[in-house]
């Protein structure tokens, strides 16, 4: 194979976003690990980075061909099983079968605690001994780097002797590999020279070229089942291409039972005080769960960006065009849904956003706001600083300012990245390390 061989079909036909309905989203809790997922149909979805509002990827999923009678696509051709193995956590397993029941994947999916690197261990299961060494596993990645399916760059490239992927646009490098090495790789413009139609045609993988510039492009790996049916797909982020591989190398090297106990752990630790149980039939199973789906929802970045909704409306017939979406931060509906949660602290974070956004000025806005998250003023002389906008004014006008905050903010939103810079310290504290 030649990995400086150019893959044909250049830019790619029209590239599309995927389904809104999902099952699922996730994040580490950590601050340090600035990757999201989501999911829906059995396969993993948009993985954002570095913030709550850029997705970086369409889907990722495996075709499965026994490379003379047929090719299955996970997303469309299997059954789907979501599971929530652990309370109070954003941890599961998708189990994806066979129709015919002759085999399925088992994959469970996590986010390293610490870096920027999505983690799914995946385990094959042959039920039908006919296709037992005969099956053939590839996985396939669409990248959206950036907010799009346009102007992407993917090649192969290696690291310490490991055959990776890489994909970039303007700041934003991806890597893209799997514990054991892949045993084949290509790269290739959607629609015309990318894995999935290669597979299509003949149910085996002719192609394997080496770089695809410049396009809507696809990744294609074959699994390497050998020696063994078990493997982990990892995908790392960094603003170039040296720390988007190291940090992935180095997940990879951490056994996944290690990493998944940890990101376990840093949930857990986040449980509401309150307890639902005698409230609820479940035993406050899917209140725990919701709890922590709100969570996930805020940038690691800034302090109470919490975006409506990790999913792109409608994204299966999409273009590019539209680079909002539910990625925007709408203060009212976020500051009501999380006091309807009992996350009082998240009221707090969220009203604090929305004051330094709407009305920027020189003064801490956190001072007008006390620990019970009510809009309040400093007991000062008749003449003094508006606590929203920094102003001179008398007091009766900055209180008049203060209550009719709700008022001015409706309807407005942002984007994470647009608000004040706050660290999300808070995080870090209660995930531990």
């Amino acid at each position: 194979m030649n990995e400086k061989s150019v893959a044909f079909g250049m830019p790619g036909i029209e590239p599309r976003w995927t389904s809104s309905a999902k099952d699922g989203v996730g994040t580490a809790y950590h601050s340090s690990s600035r990757v999201w997922f989501t999911l829906s149909h059995g396969i993993v979805n948009e993985i954002y980075f570095p913030h709550v509002d850029t997705p970086n990827t369409r889907d990722l999923q495996f075709l499965i061909t026994d490379g003379e009678s047929f090719c299955h696509e996970e997303r469309r051709d299997l059954l789907h099983q979501t599971e929530y193995p652990e309370q109070n956590s954003l941890f599961y397993r998708l189990t994806n079968s066979d129709r015919e029941g002759r085999h399925r994947l088992v994959k469970e999916i996590v986010v390293a605690p610490h870096s920027s690197v999505l983690l799914m261990h995946t385990r094959l299961e042959i039920m039908d001994e006919s296709l037992r060494g005969k099956l053939r596993l590839f996985a396939l990645l669409a990248p959206h780097v950036k907010g799009t399916g346009k102007n992407n760059s993917a090649m192969l490239c290696g690291l310490g002797g490991r055959k990776l992927f890489e994909v970039q646009r303007k700041d934003i490098d991806m890597s893209f590999g799997c514990a054991p090495d892949f045993a084949r790789r290509s790269v290739g413009y959607v629609g015309f020279s990318d894995g999935w139609r290669d597979l299509m045609d003949n149910f085996n993988m002719d192609w394997e070229f080496g770089q695809a510039e410049d396009g809507n492009v696809a990744l294609i790996g074959e699994i390497d089942l050998s020696d063994v049916q078990e493997f982990t797909l990892g995908v790392g982020f960094g603003h170039n291409s040296h720390s988007a591989c190291t940090h992935l190398l180095q997940a990879l090297a951490t056994p996944f039972a290690d990493q998944r106990e940890k990101y376990i752990r840093q949930w857990q630790r986040t449980r509401s005080e309150v307890d639902w149980s005698a409230h609820t039939k479940d035993g406050g199973t899917l209140m725990c769960l919701s709890q922590c789906v709100l969570l996930a929802h805020e940038d690691k970045t800034f302090q109470g960006a919490f975006v409506a909704s990790l999913s792109i409306p409608w994204g299966d017939t999409k273009d590019d065009s539209d680079s909002g979406g539910y990625h925007l931060v709408w203060a009212r509906h976020g500051a009501n849904r999380h006091g309807a949660a009992g996350l009082r602290a998240n009221v707090v974070a969220v009203t604090r956003t929305d004051l330094a956004s709407v009305y920027p000025g020189e003064n801490d806005v956190n001072k007008s706001i006390n620990q019970e998250g009510n809009l309040t003023m400093k007991e000062s002389e008749s003449a003094t600083k508006d606590p929203i906008c920094g102003m001179t004014v008398d007091k009766a006008s900055a209180m008049a300012r203060l209550t009719t905050f709700a008022a001015n903010t409706a309807g407005k939103s942002f984007y994470p990245r647009q608000l004040a810079t706050r660290q999300r310290a808070s995080r870090a504290v209660v995930a531990d390390n």
